[in-house]
């Protein structure tokens, strides 16, 4: 049995998996989560419901989620972070089968949702394994067909331009003119679509790829440079806001945590490191230690999205059209 954290990470999806919950302070959703109790059980509590105890609870991203008001009786936690421009999110919601507050509880598969992610985190399967796994516990079998919201090309193309200039402090304005639209209907979309501000996502993007940097061996001052934060202490804030812990916290570094990349994330930082030679580095190291060459083999379909299809014509291209802003604004 697993007595360390374990952390796959895929272009669109993310698995942790933990032995316990730790959380210091108040956070904010940065994803829709669906958080899974292996071992125990979850209690929410709420200001005008009775608590709610559960094993399986669904996040929308951009959910407050109090210090106080997640208790983790038992220990191991599954946190699985949806892929916002599928049907990840619908598709789970509709097999929950109580919400209070717009939180969802008790997936009505969360027997077969709890063994199937224990046997993720005891057999420590490979992470094109772990992905069919995810895949198929977030997209029943019934569901694989059903489509429940049609993403906007447009929305598809500025989440992708952001995560390609993570660096840039780019202006919503700008952005929405890219794209004839208005600023006030592209930050309504995007919200709409995603579930979170674009201002938020932006900042919540840069954190993720910051924790990711962490797990490779960054310190905590260079993953807030490489991710276009202005300082150490602005970095902190924000991952202490979106984890609810600070990036210094001891159990996200090895051999407390270890990091399983999916071959669409490697090919995508080995891209960032073409004109990072620091990145280089830290990608050339994890490829060693876990045995890889310096050449990735072809990407699987299964760790670069969901078996539903978004919107095939979303070929909607964001100019590089950008100007100076305040960092993390």
């Amino acid at each position: 049995m697993a007595s360390f954290s374990r952390m796959y990470l895929w272009r669109n999806r993310a698995l942790y998996l933990t032995p316990q919950l730790v959380q210091a302070k108040d956070f904010v959703a940065g994803s829709d989560q669906l958080i899974v109790c292996l071992d125990g059980h979850i209690t929410r509590s709420f200001p005008d419901h009775p608590d709610v105890h559960c094993r399986t609870s669904l996040l929308r991203a951009g959910a407050k989620i109090p210090q106080l008001s997640v208790t983790n009786h038992w220990t191991r936690l599954a946190i699985c972070h949806l892929n916002a421009l599928a049907q990840d999110f619908y598709a789970t919601r509709s097999q929950m089968q109580l919400e209070v507050n717009g939180d969802y509880f008790n997936h009505q598969n969360e027997s077969e949702i709890i063994q199937q992610l224990n046997r993720v985190f005891d057999e420590d399967l490979a992470t094109d394994d772990a992905a069919q796994v995810l895949d198929d516990l977030i997209i029943a079998k019934h569901l694989k067909q059903t489509h429940f919201q049609r993403i906007d090309p447009r929305i598809e193309s500025v989440k992708a331009f952001i995560e390609d200039n993570i660096r840039e402090n780019l202006v919503n304005a700008d952005l929405a003119e890219s794209l004839n639209m208005s600023e006030s209907r592209l930050v309504k979309l995007f919200r709409q679509q995603m579930g979170i501000p674009l201002t938020r996502f932006r900042i919540h993007f840069r954190v993720h790829v910051g924790l990711l940097y962490i797990t490779l061996g960054y310190s905590v001052t260079q993953a807030a440079l490489s991710t276009g934060f202005s300082s150490t202490a602005h970095f902190s804030r924000c991952f202490s806001d979106v984890f609810g812990v600070p990036p210094s916290s001891e159990f996200l570094h090895p051999p407390f945590l270890e990091v399983k990349l999916g071959q669409d994330t490697l090919a995508a930082l080995q891209r960032r490191a073409k004109s990072d030679s620091m990145l280089g580095k830290y990608v050339q190291r994890y490829q060693q230690a876990h045995g890889l060459g310096t050449t990735l083999s072809p990407i699987s379909p299964i760790a670069t999205e969901s078996t539903l299809k978004t919107n095939p014509e979303a070929t909607v291209k964001v100019p590089p059209k950008v100007r100076a802003q305040p960092a993390g604004a």
